[in-house]
């Protein structure tokens, strides 16, 4: 039993640290928002999905840059995945219409 607890402890430990790890890649890339510096924001955005592809914030925010930057496919697709893994509808929906309308797909 002690065997099975420890091995627990570490995976919530590793857990965890992924979290941290996460979290400070979203904090880095939020303050590179603020400023506009989408390059930066970009960087730590596809480093935190590297730990975790699931994260809907941070796909939420890729969208949100390459929709500025005018990167429609891009944008629609992270919108798309943001909306699948959680994101809030009333935050995805008006941004891919906005996707649709830069395409042409009026409907």
């Amino acid at each position: 039993m002690p065997r099975t607890l420890s091995i627990l402890l570490l995976i919530s430990l590793l857990c965890a640290a992924c979290s941290d790890s996460t979290d400070k890649y979203l904090d880095r890339a939020r303050g590179a928002i603020l400023v506009a510096n989408y390059q930066s924001a970009t960087h730590e955005l596809k480093q935190a999905l590297l730990i975790d592809s699931n994260l809907a914030e941070a796909r939420w925010l890729l969208g949100e840059i390459y929709l500025e930057l005018g990167e429609i496919r891009n944008a629609e697709k992270e919108l798309r995945l943001a909306g699948k893994l959680g994101w809030a509808a009333d935050d995805v929906r008006p941004a891919l219409a906005i996707c649709g309308m830069a395409q042409g797909n009026f409907e």
